[in-house]
């Protein structure tokens, strides 16, 4: 009696888990649509309440606007919402831990980093000497006092750094340069960083143009080492040694109308 070989059954399909597109940018559309939003809602809201408050309830709208005790805790709060909107989004489009979608890579030498940054601000400093940056701009109203300076600075070196680098260098140029290419998507980027500046700046030619060689430097690294992180302190360093050279211009913030 001829043996029964058994059957042999199907070979499974492997198992492949799921991996979603990244976000593109029409995504990037959305998280600037859902900031500006907030940031009106929240600004509104801030310059509502500042009113019921004696000192303020007869200031105008444009003190509001430019007071930072009114316009900061604003700002931070879209921040807050523009954050939640480019994570939720990175999360459902790469199934990836967010900041590891975003390539927050903490580099080896943090303080190389930080010292290029400061490197970048003296050099910024160095060359606007030659430029014709007006004497007066729009971002001077929000250094009014040493306290509005303080609170001014711990702002720049912290909140601002981290939440532009998490948008313009983590969420917006991945989604440009799978769209448009490295090169481009290094310019775009660097552009609309030094655009999104240009109302503190009063939209004058050299002080944008500065800001957009201090932009392609961040993408630059960001895309040569593949490390938010990188850019992220080169930010954090420059931003930190313009504040510094200010306090001592100032004698720590006490002689404002020095500069």
């Amino acid at each position: 009696m001829p043996e029964l070989t058994p059957i042999e059954s199907e070979p499974a399909a492997p198992d492949i888990a799921f991996k979603p597109r990244g976000w593109n940018l029409l995504h990037v559309l959305g998280a600037v649509a859902a900031f500006v939003i907030a940031w009106a809602a929240f600004g509104t809201l801030a310059m509502l309440a500042a009113r019921l408050l004696p000192s303020r309830a007869h200031a105008t709208v444009e003190q509001l606007s430019t007071d930072v005790f009114v316009m900061i805790p604003a700002e931070i709060a879209a921040y807050g919402v523009l954050l939640l909107v480019i994570f939720s989004l990175v999360r459902e489009h790469t199934g990836e831990p967010v900041f590891q979608a975003l390539q927050w890579r903490w580099p080896e030498m943090a303080a190389k980093y930080i010292g290029m940054g400061a490197v970048l601000a003296l050099t910024v400093t160095i060359v606007s000497r030659f430029l014709p940056v007006p004497e007066s701009l729009p971002i001077d109203k929000l250094f009014r006092t040493r306290a509005a300076a303080i609170v001014m600075a711990g702002f720049g070196i912290t909140v601002a750094p981290l939440v532009e680098e998490i948008f313009f260098r983590g969420f917006f140029f991945p989604a440009l340069r799978r769209a448009t290419g490295e090169v481009t998507a290094i310019i775009v980027v660097s552009g609309a960083f030094a655009l999104l500046h240009q109302a503190q700046l009063a939209a004058a030619w050299a002080p944008l143009l500065l800001l957009f060689g201090v932009g392609l430097v961040l993408t630059t690294v960001r895309a040569r080492t593949g490390s938010l992180a990188a850019s992220f302190l080169i930010h954090a360093g420059y931003n930190f040694t313009l504040f510094g050279m200010l306090f001592l211009a100032t004698q720590g913030f006490t002689n404002l109308k020095a500069v």
